[in-house]
């Protein structure tokens, strides 16, 4: 009965004690959620160095601005501070900042740059193969609004009330929510908190967004862990989902940092992290850093992309994110304190390039000994390429490749070297007023016209009227020749004496080769083979000399409007239909509607005859058994 008796009394106390409790904490809770909306110390100073002054050194080769490959590595630039003046001083009152070089593309920056007039020189140097002289900027100027930088992907700015949570006693307990929300990214903000002390039954801790903030809060024997995510609408504070669609927060490169504006907090030890998620697996996560303590000055943290390391998995790509956490940690008891924006933001971008715009009027002139060679002889190609200023043209290149039907001999360049295999004459430096030449021995090997193109292919230098490479006739800095190789037009006809003979009997076919010119025909040759049917009995030509074994009339040269012919005596050896068909194999000249050898009888290089013989036949006696 004692026992029952002491179990009552304990029950009865903590029914009185349970009831004090909830309303002193509710009590409690009231005074703390009146303070929630209250900035701890308003200010308005942002970051004052987020300016960068950029651009690129190139050799502009066409006038228009930069192409790719006009790019000048290594290039040494340098950055002045104006001494008020807004002239350009170097070593009298203006003084260098800094110094940089050009990366492969070109391309240099001075970052982190606060307001002012400052001047960016491209000193006079050779980089390479390129000179470049010495040229500097006009003033350029930062404004302390311009030094604040740009904002790109805004996460939150917290304006739409809600959510609110409370975690109480004991240290441990959780509480979570979400609220939809249009300035939020991905549509919702989501709430986390986790209680990571409690003194007693009264400590609990409180964090909400409304009003332009984003606001912590505990008691006297509280402290906590304090998470808000952008994940997409998920309505879950306490599941981290990747809804976000995978978004840019670098901005097309643009943004380099993401910035959290703070009123600050009432304790010294609260610290941020942020981690942005590509997958539930693979994230990145700043450093943990120190939250501002009022009255701090600073009133933003900056988290650079380039110092997030790896967090999970491979890390996330920051142009690839779909759920991005900022964790507070509130490590001094009852510390508060408010967040007031959070957003992706880069520097204001002042461009300034270097374009070495030094123009070259190059144009080309081509000639040939020789244009109406016969197949087989040699021609010489004479180049020259002139500058007719006003600067020197460096690293010229012609492009001079043979066309079909002419194989390389030799080449002479007066400067420079020409490559066969690519057809690339590498000429170099020419001056201004002056010129270069090369000479091309070549063999024709095919008849026909062929036309030998030579065309500047690059320069460092802009040419006021062409383009090189571009392959247009009409512009200076192209030129051609024709090289036509002699016509001969020659056409074949063939007769027989007896176009149907008996079988043992001799036919005779002649053939004639006509030039119908304009040229004389050389090293002409007719194939003429007798069919299987026909034996060789002799052959009787006009010239040169007829070989039964292969069928070939060689016959030499024939004069334009003349003719050859051939006689050939066969004995027919079978019956029935054959046909004997005798064509130009070869030829020095080029024939105008005819290929030599190609068997297209349409053409009238090739003729045919047939010849029809009667089959003997052969009685046979058949006896009855």
């Amino acid at each position: 009965m004692a026992r029952q008796a002491k179990r009552e009394w304990a029950a009865v106390i903590r029914g009185i004690w349970g009831a004090w409790t909830k309303r002193e904490r509710r009590r409690a809770t009231l005074r703390r959620k009146a303070l929630r909306f209250e900035p701890l110390e308003g200010r308005s100073l942002l970051a004052t160095d987020l300016a960068t002054i950029s651009g690129r050194v190139f050799k502009d080769v066409t006038g228009n601005g930069y192409n790719a490959g006009e790019e000048v590595a290594g290039a040494a630039v340098e950055l002045f501070l104006d001494d008020g003046d807004s002239i350009f001083e170097p070593g009298a009152g203006d003084n260098l900042l800094a110094n940089t070089t050009t990366n492969g593309l070109g391309n240099y920056a001075f970052n982190r740059l606060t307001a002012g007039t400052y001047f960016v020189r491209q000193p006079a140097q050779v980089v390479g193969a390129v000179s470049l002289n010495s040229t500097a900027s006009s003033a350029i100027t930062i404004t302390p609004l311009e030094a604040q930088g740009v904002t790109g992907t805004n996460i939150d700015g917290f304006t739409t009330i809600g959510p609110s949570i409370t975690a109480s006693f004991p240290a441990g307990s959780t509480a979570q929510g979400s609220q939809v929300a249009a300035e939020a990214l991905g549509g919702e903000r989501d709430l986390f908190l986790e209680l990571t002390a409690a003194a007693n039954v009264l400590d609990d801790a409180d964090f909400q967004a409304g009003g332009g903030v984003l606001n912590w809060n505990a008691n006297t024997g509280a402290r906590g862990r304090y998470v808000a995510s952008w994940d997409g609408v998920d309505g879950n504070g306490g599941v981290l989902a990747q809804g976000l669609g995978g978004i840019d927060l670098t901005d097309a490169g643009l943004s380099q940092f993401l910035r959290m504006g703070v009123f600050g907090t009432d304790k010294p030890n609260g610290t941020a992290q942020v981690r942005v998620y590509s997958s539930a697996v693979d994230f990145s996560q700043s450093a943990l850093t120190t939250i501002p303590q009022v009255p701090a000055a600073a009133d933003e943290i900056l988290f650079d992309y380039t110092a997030f390391t790896v967090g999970g998995g491979t890390g996330a790509t920051l142009t690839n994110i779909n759920a991005i956490e900022l964790e507070i940690i509130a490590n001094d008891n009852a510390m508060q304190g408010q967040v007031t924006f959070f957003a992706a933001v880069g520097p204001t971008v002042e461009t300034q390039n270097f374009a070495n715009f030094t123009p070259a009027d190059l144009r080309i002139a081509k000639t040939v000994n020789n244009s109406t060679p016969n197949v087989g002889q040699n021609v010489t190609f004479t180049i020259t390429v002139t500058n007719d200023g006003p600067f020197a043209a460096s690293n010229v290149a012609v492009s001079d490749p043979l066309p079909a039907g002419l194989s390389f001999v030799s080449a002479t360049p007066s400067q420079g070297s020409y490559v066969s295999a690519t057809g690339v004459w590498t000429v170099g430096s020419v001056a201004s007023a002056a010129d270069a030449t090369l000479q091309i021995v070549a063999t024709v090997t095919t008849s026909g016209a062929k036309t030998n193109t030579a065309e500047v292919s690059a320069s460092d230098q802009f040419d006021v009227d062409s383009t090189p490479g571009n392959n247009l006739a009409a512009e200076d800095d192209q030129a051609s020749v024709v090289v036509t190789p002699a016509i001969a037009d020659l056409s074949v006809t063939k007769t027989v004496d007896n176009n149907a003979p008996n079988v043992g009997q001799n036919v005779n076919y002649t053939v004639t080769v006509s030039n119908a010119g304009p040229a004389t025909a050389t090293n002409v040759a007719v194939s003429d083979v007798l069919p299987g049917t026909l034996t060789f009995v002799s052959s009787t030509p006009s010239q040169g000399a007829y070989v039964n074994g292969t069928g070939v009339w060689t016959v030499g040269s024939i004069n334009s409007g003349a003719n050859a012919t051939l006689q050939i005596t066969a004995t027919v050896t079978v019956g029935g239909t054959t046909t004997n068909t005798a064509q130009v194999s070869a030829a020095d000249q080029f024939d105008p509607d005819s290929t030599p050898a190609n068997g297209v009888a349409a053409e009238d290089d090739q003729a045919s005859i047939p010849l029809t013989t009667p089959r003997l036949l052969t009685k046979r006696l058949f006896l009855a058994e």
